[in-house]
């Protein structure tokens, strides 16, 4: 039996259980689904010029010349969420979502995607009906399906020796998470999140696998500045133990000798959220990403974003949402290319979101998102514009 089936099962036991336990009725139960159709410029994310490929040929000998693709594509989402009172205090707490990305022309197959979650816990209520805080902790399993391709024409990726390597980002994953938020005043919180999680990854055969082991902790402050203003202020660190993949050398080389790959992160984030009326909330937030590689820091990276998020409503059915995200990312020592002669490698993008739905009744919404992504990278296998268009519905009961 696999993780997820023996995780479904536990839940199944131990809901049954705790209603039996508590005779607590009734048990809440939840669901959404929503579906629609979309139209995406730049699917392969593909270099929109032709360019030197380093990589393939440090003399330069090797020209790509990228071909970009465009399609419709089908998006399917779906959730679920079980809550069953176990005492004043606690409750059991089930939910599974899945998302789902499917591009039905044969061309552009292999950008279809799948994610599945399953997650089982207990919410904990803190002091007389939660006005101290809550916390959860809890298991859950994970899996995503992509298929890996080259960038430059959407086919699957090979390897020099013509290896088939395109299920290296597939992988399933088992973890533990917990959520801790304390009420110190009116105007205070504080609050602390941990994950740990095991990922496995398909074996591509020809190369090593992305198995991993991976640890967040982060500890946040609220602060309520007045009646319409929010102030947070949060910083974690992550670590990524990678079982088989190797770090780099300092000149760019891959090599078996070198030691095993670990890196840490430091994230730092600052947010503010404003009330301008009763229709109009906005945010604005900062984060600062630290990234060391722990051999040689060939792949430290720096990176700065800047975000800045806007809902209006315009009515009690009608919703209008704008986000815009900029951020620039520094990389101390890769090259362009993994090749010395390449200089030092940087990126820098933007991304936008513009967003109406219209609220048809209690369970059906309608929407309509519009997405705009931009890529600038020195390393020209990374450069990139792409935008997508969805018309879709939702159902929440």
């Amino acid at each position: 039996m696999n993780k997820q089936s023996i995780l479904i099962a536990v839940s199944l036991a131990l809901s049954s259980a705790g209603a039996a336990a508590t005779d607590v009725s009734p048990v809440n139960f939840n669901w959404s689904i929503e579906s629609g159709m979309g139209y995406e410029t730049n699917v392969y994310h593909t270099p929109d010029h032709d360019y030197v490929d380093y990589y393939a040929d440090p003399n330069g000998g090797v020209i790509a010349q990228p071909e970009e693709q465009a399609g419709v594509f089908i998006p399917l989402k779906a959730k679920t969420q079980l809550i069953t009172p176990l005492n004043a205090h606690a409750a059991l707490n089930a939910r599974y979502r899945f998302s789902g990305y499917y591009y039905p022309e044969s061309a552009l197959n292999d950008a279809s995607s799948t994610d599945h979650e399953l997650n089982l816990g207990t919410d904990f209520a803190l002091g007389e009906k939660g006005r101290k805080g809550k916390a959860y902790a809890g298991i859950f399993v994970r899996s995503h399906d992509k298929v890996y391709v080259d960038h430059d024409n959407g086919y699957p990726k090979t390897s020099t020796a013509g290896v088939d390597v395109s299920n290296r980002y597939t992988y399933k994953s088992f973890g533990l998470e917990g959520d801790y938020e304390r009420k110190l005043s009116r105007r205070n919180s504080v609050g602390v999140k941990t994950v740990l999680e095991s990922l496995d990854y398909e074996d591509p055969v020809a190369w090593n696998q992305y198995d991993h082991t991976y640890f967040m902790l982060e500890t946040y402050l609220e602060h309520r500045l007045g009646r319409k203003t929010n102030l947070s202020a949060g910083i974690s660190t992550e670590l990524r133990d990678y079982s088989e993949r190797h770090a780099y050398s300092a000149d760019g080389r891959l090599l078996a000798s070198n030691p095993l790959l670990t890196y840490k992160y430091m994230i730092y984030e600052l947010g503010l959220r404003h009330r301008f009326s009763a229709n109009t909330v906005s945010y604005f937030d900062y984060e600062l990403l630290q990234r060391r590689d722990s051999h040689v820091g060939y792949n430290d990276m720096d990176q700065s974003s800047f975000k800045v998020r806007v809902i209006h409503d315009i009515n009690d059915r009608m919703r209008l949402r704008v986000k815009v995200r900029f951020f620039d990312r520094d990389y101390l020592n890769a090259f362009n290319f993994e090749e010395p002669s390449q200089g030092i490698k940087s990126a820098s993008g933007s991304d936008l979101l513009l967003s109406g739905e219209y609220r048809w009744n209690q369970h059906k919404k309608y929407y309509a998102d519009f997405k705009q992504n931009t890529r600038d990278n020195s390393d020209d296998r990374y450069q990139y514009d792409n935008s997508s268009l969805i018309v879709g519905a939702k159902w929440e009961y």
